[in-house]
């Protein structure tokens, strides 16, 4: 399989990004950037998103942790590659405490959860989590990914 292309091709499904948060035992805060985010069940009210094997976070995350999901807003574009690895020079983070997890305080919506299983899946880990509380902000509109950063204008 042609990696290059494999991943040219699910650059054309356009996903909305997501920050994953997890607060560890001293009280720091670590998170990634994920695009990888899905509703998978209602009942019982299941997410799932994955990360690549090796990740920093992926190395903290273990199940039952609870773990804050944050869906980014269309302006969130620094906080989105801050979070991928680009360090964003003089950004300011805002955080909410929500049933026990931080999310971003301006974001379109969040997921407070807590990881259930754990699955291997290629060279990535699949993390199902019990969604515990969500909300979102119906105004707003979602930042994308589509062959690159896209705005969805109402």
């Amino acid at each position: 399989m042609d990696k290059k292309k494999l991943r040219a091709v699910a650059g054309k499904f356009a996903t909305g990004i997501t920050v994953i948060t997890h607060q560890d035992a001293s009280g720091e805060l670590h998170g990634m950037t994920a695009n990888s985010f899905v509703s998978i069940s209602l009942d019982p009210p299941l997410v799932s998103f994955a990360v690549q094997k090796g990740n920093t976070l992926a190395n903290r995350l273990t199940e039952n942790e609870r773990i804050g999901i944050s869906i980014l807003e269309a302006s969130m574009e620094n906080i989105s590659n801050h979070f991928a690895g680009q360090p964003q020079e003089g950004l300011s983070l805002d955080w909410e405490e929500k049933a026990g997890v931080k999310i971003l305080s301006d974001g379109l919506g969040w997921y407070a959860t807590q990881i259930k299983e754990i699955l291997p899946a290629g060279d990535h880990l699949l993390y199902l989590c019990e969604v515990l509380d969500l909300d979102c902000d119906e105004t707003k509109s979602p930042l994308l990914y589509f062959k690159g950063y896209q705005k969805l204008t109402p």
